[in-house]
């Protein structure tokens, strides 16, 4: 292994996505053939933004050996994100029914078809998914999104994130999802319960600022001003970083 290869990957594995596409493709100009250089060049350039890039970078590796189901996964969504829908549906559905999948790889499917405007089929596939991890409460977290943006009635996605809860209620995240859908259905003092003490204890996790503005303007019109106040500063620290 290349010393830029081997650069390339200690920077991907520590998150400098920008460094590692760097060092794919100084070991790329010293062996323009290399499979891992342009597989991990792909990944990088994804995760940096540079979907053209990325894209370009795994078409390159295909011609020289079979990607992997993560990389395919990642090439159909990168089509899908530059507006190429039709073809990005049909791989991550071929993909979807080749039974290589693992859970963390139809999860990903799923957000991959809700993201070209396909809600109705990222539901089929947690619904498959389902079938081999029915105690999964991310599956059961993911559907219940998935079905609220396909119109299903909305005591369908409760259900489900109401299992979702049961099976991790530490799980903050759900909660907060809980919350969120029962505020919108008017039961105000429910999705306060649901996440009060959840935020007491947990509140420094969230990183999401439409969330914590969510459980802001929810605990402060449910007079729950202490809460409301914490959830604002948090919000503000996420702004300021």
């Amino acid at each position: 292994m290349c010393e830029e290869r081997r650069l390339a990957e200690l920077e991907f594995e520590s998150g400098n996505y920008v460094l590692a596409a760097k060092f794919a493709s100084y070991a790329l100009a010293k062996n323009p053939d290399c499979f891992v250089s342009w597989d991990l060049l792909g990944h990088a350039s994804l995760k940096t933004g540079w979907l053209g890039e990325g894209v370009d970078a795994f078409e390159q590796a295909a011609l020289r050996k079979p990607l992997s189901t993560e990389s395919r996964i990642e090439l159909a969504i990168a089509y899908g994100a530059l507006g190429r829908d039709e073809l990005s549906s049909d791989l991550l559905m071929i993909l979807a029914v080749s039974g290589e999948c693992s859970l963390s790889a139809s999860l990903r499917i799923a957000f991959g078809l809700d993201l070209i405007g396909q809600p109705k089929l990222a539901v089929e596939i947690c619904r498959i998914a389902g079938r081999s991890a029915p105690d999964s409460a991310e599956i059961q977290h993911q559907m219940a999104a998935y079905l609220l943006k396909s119109g299903q009635p909305a005591n369908l996605a409760e259900t489900l994130l109401w299992s979702a809860v049961r099976l991790e209620p530490a799980n903050i995240n759900y909660r907060i999802s809980l919350a969120s859908l029962l505020s919108r259905l008017g039961r105000q003092r429910e999705a306060i319960e649901c996440v009060r003490d959840a935020c007491s204890d947990q509140l420094g996790s969230v990183c999401c600022l439409c969330c914590l503005k969510r459980l802001a303007n929810l605990f402060f019109d449910g007079g729950e001003l202490e809460l409301a106040k914490q959830c604002a500063a948090q919000a503000a620290s996420l702004q300021d970083a």
